[in-house]
């Protein structure tokens, strides 16, 4: 068995409380089942992909662009492809990985291995462009703007600059 969890199962992600949460519990679960199956030959595992070119990914984010900001952050420098994570399924699901059990598999190009750089925020969502389409005038777009590079600088800037994306109504999760 091959349950789907996250990277997220492994980092905090501000505002994704639930998702993380889901993805913590696969990660119980699997070693729960492993535990309470392997005596009957049954292997489970999962794995925890990180962020991964889909179309999906494409929709949170807004636009091919976007998704090529994201993949800078990563020590490969690019995103994962869905066949690599299948690779990973198949190896996972094969007699080759047969000692192999209650375990998780990261495929994440690095980033959970990585110290946190701050503030990617900025490098990584066009502020902007974004908040154009979302908020009325200039100076709600400058104003916001102002307040979260002013929250970039303080302690708990991801969660603070969530905080205000969410105050303003942004929610690229939505």
């Amino acid at each position: 068995m091959v349950n789907a969890a996250s990277v997220g199962g492994l980092l905090a992600i501000p505002t994704a409380g639930h998702y993380v949460a889901s993805k913590h519990a696969f990660l119980g679960l699997t070693k729960t089942a492993a535990v309470e199956y392997g005596r009957y030959g049954i292997r489970v595992n999962a794995v925890r992909p990180g962020a991964v070119r889909t179309e999906m990914l494409q929709r949170v984010f807004g636009s091919e662009e976007a998704l090529d900001q994201i993949a800078t952050v990563h020590p490969i420098g690019r995103l994962g492809r869905p066949e690599e994570i299948a690779d990973a399924v198949a190896w996972l699901f094969s007699d080759r990985s047969s000692y192999y059990s209650g375990q998780s598999l990261t495929l994440d190009g690095g980033l959970s291995a990585r110290r946190p750089v701050r503030p990617t925020i900025f490098s990584v969502i066009p502020v902007k462009a974004v908040l154009a389409e979302v908020l009325a005038s200039r100076d709600e777009i400058e104003e916001l703007v102002a307040d979260l590079y002013r929250f970039a600088r303080t302690p708990g800037t991801v969660s603070s600059v969530a905080r205000v994306m969410q105050v303003w109504g942004y929610r690229p999760w939505a």
